[in-house]
């Protein structure tokens, strides 16, 4: 319910008696993460967890989590080796797919991400595995499959952003353009904003001329300020013309959103170097 004050408080109260209880770390963890945001705190916690309970999945998959969020490894594993670990006991752990397949997603091993997508369908058919699957197959070039999958997803979720960006990805990525504009038109005018946020960072990229895309894109920040989709856009735009100010600008902002990725360290450097006196 989110009532996380209340939350706190009786695992405060349960602590008296017993901290070192599996699922009064596991759950303490979780406050820490969703409510406080201290990460360095949860790992704290998390790594005292594995040492107590190093086989046991809840606990493992709970690590794994904070892994991928922070970059880090716990006690000398990473988020992955957590995650395999856990497949190697339950083949079929429906949590460790999911988090498996995003990772390969994120790293770019399409193959790989397609099998473990497909395996994650077959265990819990899904919209969220389906949207899995279907990002996969988009990276790994299957393309058709891709329209097929998220054209269902759309159907069923029409107005969720993250289901209408897969899907108009995917048309533009296939060249159906006119699909992908007739969607924009007529959705636009009754979205929600962060869907009005997708479409305007999909119209920019189907505008005609730098203007317009910028117009575009500026919409899109307005309407969701933290669309990472047209953030990272509006970098390439100003970076494009070398004023790495308001390249740097931006750039910020995504990795504020995504501190974990790696590319776009490498891009800050690059700039932190451009913008030396």
């Amino acid at each position: 319910r989110k009532e996380y004050l209340k939350a706190s408080s009786l695992l405060d109260a349960f602590a008296t008696k017993n901290r070192t209880d599996r699922d009064y770390l596991i759950l303490k963890s979780r406050v820490l993460r969703e409510w406080n945001r201290n990460l360095v705190e949860v790992t704290a916690i998390l790594k005292e967890a594995q040492q107590l309970y190093p086989d046991d999945v809840e606990v493992m998959l709970a690590t794994a989590e904070v892994c991928y969020q922070t970059g880090q490894t716990v006690n000398g594993l990473s988020g992955r080796d957590l995650v395999r670990a856990v497949l190697r006991r339950d083949g079929a752990n429906a949590a460790a797919l999911t988090l498996l397949a995003a990772d390969q997603i994120a790293s770019g091993e399409w193959a790989d991400a397609v099998r473990t997508a497909e395996a994650l369908v077959k265990v819990t058919p899904t919209d969220g595995s389906r949207v899995l699957l279907a990002k996969a197959c988009l990276g790994a070039g299957q393309k058709a499959r891709a329209v097929s999958l998220s054209r269902d997803l759309f159907q069923k979720q029409g107005t969720d952003e993250l289901v209408a960006s897969l899907y108009l990805k995917a048309l533009i990525e296939t060249g159906d353009v006119k699909t992908a504009s007739e969607i924009i038109s007529s959705r636009l005018a009754a979205a929600s904003p962060s869907l009005k946020s997708v479409l305007y960072y999909y119209q920019g990229l189907l505008a005609d001329d730098g203007d317009a895309r910028l117009a575009a894109l500026r919409s899109s920040l307005l309407s969701d300020p933290r669309n990472i989709l047209s953030l990272f856009a509006m970098y390439e735009w100003y970076f494009a013309r070398q004023d790495y100010r308001k390249a740097q600008y931006y750039l910020k902002q995504v990795i504020a959103l995504d501190s974990t990725n790696a590319s776009y360290a490498r891009l800050q450097s690059k700039l932190d170097e451009l913008l030396a006196p």
